[in-house]
């Protein structure tokens, strides 16, 4: 019997992989994710304000004139709900309708604040007036918006005082917004947006700290004085280049100063040359975990781009989409609906004259009203 001789050939080991080199691939990766995100960011503020344009353009100018044919509509209406021969039922009926209206009026920002705020009292004395002490109820929609605090005025005077208090802070008086703020935030939000409020300050704490060791470090001073040799204004003898130079040169001071490292590092890359191999394992590894923090810090920017105020949240919770077909779409079926509105409200206040003429209109709301009751009723007896 032969026997086969197999040769066989040990396997090639791997190079092991220094920790400095895993350091500077994780490095590199996240680095990568940084810019990246900034560009998405950048692109993603560009297409708000291009929707924010187109809405101020196409939009706004339908919104407004239907709510000025609504505020019209809503004036015909409380002058019929002064009418004594109104029934019970009828009079309820017309005061959620015009309450309906006038809180519509209400929500829209851009809508004449002196106008709205002067039909909703008229019409709270109106209230009082013909219900005395049981119009407490149809009261509370509208004095709604003045109860949470999110009147868009209001809202507007809060940031003023924080943003006084932080201004009080740096020129070194006492301040105790800090508090104030979160005193604040207890009272108006979750436990669990409280807990979360407290972890991302505790992650912007440690970040601080970190960035000001990294600042002290001499690695990072070696690389800001890099740069800044590159960039001094004084240096160039070309005014126009001299002129960017001077931008760019501000722009490195006012990283250091608010330890911005990621922005340091960019325009070291830029201008110099990649992250210097002198850096320490431990200063890497420091800048990984501030790269880590800065894409948490980007993604949250996306986000809160769509809340920057009360105007952008609506508009983007109406209108935004991933194409522009998408995003014509909806502002054209918007437009439609508000221009049939329109055209509605306008016959009825023509059409309507009298109180026989709008009783029709009672009854069918008062109806509706019941059908819609009743199907809640069921569908909370099904749903138990």
């Amino acid at each position: 019997m032969n026997l086969v001789s197999i040769k066989t050939t040990p396997a090639k080991k791997k190079p092991k992989t220094s920790k400095k080199s895993k350091l500077m691939d994780q490095f590199e990766n996240l680095w990568q994710r940084v810019q990246k995100n900034i560009k998405r960011n950048a692109t993603f503020q560009k297409s708000l304000d291009k929707l924010k344009a187109r809405y101020e353009k196409e939009v706004l100018p339908s919104e407004q004139a239907f709510n000025d044919q609504s505020y019209a509509e809503t004036r015909k209406l409380m002058d019929f709900f002064k009418r004594k021969s109104l029934t019970e039922w009828q009079r309820c009926t017309l005061a959620e309708w015009i309450s309906e209206n006038i809180e519509a009026l209400l929500s829209h920002p851009r809508y004449d604040h002196q106008a709205k705020t002067q039909i909703a009292d008229d019409f709270r004395a109106l209230l009082h007036q013909h219900f005395a002490g049981d119009s407490d109820e149809l009261n509370d929609d509208l004095e709604a918006q003045d109860r949470e605090g999110f009147n868009q005025e209001d809202f507007s005077d809060e940031q003023d005082e924080w943003s006084q208090g932080n201004n009080k802070e740096e020129n070194g008086e006492e301040n105790n917004d800090d508090s104030d703020f979160e005193n604040f935030f207890k009272q108006n939000f979750s436990e669990q947006e409280w807990d979360d409020f407290q972890a991302e300050k505790a992650a912007s704490e440690k970040q601080d700290k970190d960035a000001q060791r990294l600042l002290k470090s001499s690695s990072i001073r070696t690389m800001f004085r890099r740069v800044a040799k590159v960039l001094h204004p004084d240096l160039e003898s070309d005014d126009t280049k001299k002129e960017e130079k001077h931008h760019l040169m501000s722009k490195l001071i006012a990283a250091r100063e608010s330890q911005d490292i990621v922005t340091i590092f960019q325009m070291h890359r830029e201008f110099v040359n990649d992250v210097p191999i002198e850096l320490e394992d431990h200063e890497l590894g420091n800048i990984i975990q501030l790269l880590k923090i800065q894409i948490s810090k980007l993604d949250a920017e996306r986000q809160e781009m769509t809340q920057q105020d009360h105007d952008t949240a609506v508009i983007v919770d109406l209108f935004y989409g991933r194409s522009e077909k998408i995003i014509s779409s909806k502002i054209n079926a918007h437009i439609n609906d508000i221009n049939d509105g329109q055209i509605q409200s306008r016959q009825f206040v023509k059409n309507v004259s009298s109180l026989k003429k709008l009783k029709p209109y009672l009854e069918a709301r008062y109806y509706r009203g019941l059908a819609q009751d009743d199907e809640e009723f069921l569908s909370a007896i099904f749903h138990q």
